[in-house]
């Protein structure tokens, strides 16, 4: 008998034992991604459960990419006990072989030696990004030259390169803009001011999308207020720090 536990699919059939997987601690891109798997035994008579774990970086539609975990495992389980197993995948294990999608699937297959009941756990992890921070003036108005700014903090133990900024916004910005940022050390803060000169009022959107050597297209969105102005054009401070 086959049973699946996963947070996609329902379990097909009851089994006299039962999984789950469990994340331990935060799911940040940069960081160990640390997990639990979690048995227990159904019925009252004692359970040898034989545990194939594994991990896979995997794409949008779940295909598998890269292989980063493997182990087996050996769980006794007594009348109605709870086990938990921790499991950890280090950020060195993954950091190249991560998609896009920033996803992995964990996946343990587990045999009792009584009873030769299979359950099978699963569990889609998506681990998150650094954040980006945009300030903006607290004023915006049509034809006025004004500085917003983007801030990123290097999560990492060591310096990130190759850093680039692309903004776009309608009624915002004339043309996409595109700007090099270079590279910043483990812990810095990269700020890049950005010049908006509005061409229409209104609520308009500033979008904003950050690559760099261990981050892919990290994105962000600010909403902006532009007041009409009859004024000619002129420039605004830079941001002012919230």
């Amino acid at each position: 008998m086959e049973t699946t536990s996963s947070d996609v699919r329902a379990p097909e059939k009851k089994a006299c034992y039962a999984g789950k997987f469990k994340l331990a601690g935060g799911s940040e891109v940069g960081h160990d991604v640390n997990f639990i798997l979690i048995l227990t035994n159904l019925k009252s008579d004692i359970k040898s459960i034989q545990v194939n774990i594994t991990a896979n970086a995997i794409l949008y539609n779940r295909k598998p990419m890269h292989e980063l975990l493997k182990d087996s495992v050996t769980v006794n389980l007594g009348s109605k006990e709870v086990k938990e197993i921790p499991l950890s995948i280090p950020y060195n294990q993954y950091e190249d072989r991560l998609p896009t999608e920033n996803m992995i699937q964990v996946r343990a297959v587990c045999l009792c030696d009584q009873t030769q009941d299979y359950v099978v756990v699963e569990r889609n992890m998506l681990l998150e990004n650094p954040k980006l921070k945009i300030t903006v003036p607290e004023t915006l108005m049509v034809n006025k030259t004004a500085t917003a700014e983007v801030s990123f903090t290097n999560p990492l133990h060591k310096e990130v390169t190759d850093c680039v900024l692309t903004a776009e916004g309608s009624g915002l910005i004339k043309d996409v803009l595109t700007i090099k940022a270079g590279s910043v050390k483990s812990g810095e803060t990269l700020k890049i001011p950005i010049k908006i000169t509005p061409n229409r009022a209104g609520l308009r959107h500033l979008v904003i999308d950050f690559t760099c050597s261990k981050f892919s297209n990290i994105k962000a969105c600010e909403a902006i207020n532009v007041a009409p102005n009859d004024c000619p054009t002129e420039e605004l401070p830079p941001a002012s720090k919230k």
